[in-house]
C-alpha cells in the first residue's frame, strides 16, 4: 500500500513538472498573439494619450527662464574690504556678518551671505515695487506677492561659490529684468552697508559750469 502511494505521488509530481515546463515555454509568437489580440485597445490608448499631451501643451502657457550669475569676491577684493574700518581682515564674509549683528546665522562664505541677502524681504520688496509685481501677480497683499516671487525664483550656489539667480516666468523680458534686478539690488545693499560703516551720508553734488 505504501509503495502504491509513493508511485502515485511520483507520477503526480512528474505530471506537475511537465505542465509547469510547458507553461514556461512561452515563445515570442505567444507575445505577438497577445499584442495582436489587444491591438485596438493599445492603439486607442496611445492615440488618446498623445492627443491629451498635445492639448495640454497648447493650453499651458510657455515659460522662460532667465539666469543671472554672481562670482564670489576674489582674494584681492576681500583684502580691499579688509582695509575698510569695521570690516574684519577675513574679508566680506566676516565683515558683513558682524555688520548684520548675527541677523544671518549660518553664513560662512561670501556666497552664502550674498544668497541670504537676495532672499531678504528688503530685496524682494524693492523688486516688487520696481516692476509693480503685486499687480502683475494679482496679489492681494505684499505677503502674497513675496510668495509669488519666491515661486518663480531659484537662487543657488555651485560648489565653486558661484551664485545663480534663475527666474522662470511666462514673460521672458520681465524674467530677465527681475534676474538682473536681484544683482543690482544686491550691489545697492552692499554699498549702502559700506556707507553706513564708514559714516558716509549721501550728498548731492552741484556742478557749476565755468
Amino acid at each position: 500500500m505504501a509503495i502504491c502511494l509513493v508511485d502515485n505521488y511520483l507520477d503526480l509530481t512528474i505530471i506537475y513538472l511537465v505542465i509547469m515546463k510547458k507553461e514556461r515555454e512561452t515563445t515570442l509568437v505567444d507575445y505577438l498573439k497577445v499584442i495582436f489580440k489587444w491591438r485596438r485597445f493599445i492603439v486607442r490608448n496611445v492615440v488618446i494619450v498623445t492627443i491629451a499631451a498635445v492639448i495640454i501643451s497648447l493650453i499651458l502657457p510657455l515659460k522662460f527662464t532667465a539666469t543671472a550669475t554672481i562670482l564670489p569676491p576674489n582674494p584681492e577684493q576681500e583684502m580691499m574690504f579688509g582695509f575698510i574700518p569695521g570690516f574684519a581682515p577675513g574679508g566680506i564674509s566676516s565683515g558683513f556678518s558682524s555688520m548684520l549683528g548675527g541677523m544671518v546665522p549660518g553664513v560662512s562664505t561670501p556666497s552664502d551671505l550674498y544668497a541670504t541677502i537676495m532672499k531678504s524681504s528688503r530685496i524682494k520688496r524693492a523688486i516688487i515695487d520696481k516692476y509693480n509685481l503685486k499687480e502683475e501677480f494679482k496679489a492681494k497683499t505684499m505677503h502674497d506677492a513675496f510668495a509669488s516671487l519666491d515661486e518663480i525664483t531659484n537662487i543657488g550656489i555651485s560648489p565653486e561659490g558661484i551664485i545663480s539667480v534663475g527666474i522662470t516666468y511666462k514673460n521672458k523680458h520681465l524674467a530677465t529684468d527681475i534676474a538682473n534686478s536681484y544683482v543690482e539690488e544686491l550691489d545697492k545693499f552692499i554699498f549702502d552697508g559700506i556707507r553706513k560703516v564708514l559714516g558716509i551720508k549721501e550728498t548731492m553734488t552741484l556742478v557749476v559750469p565755468k
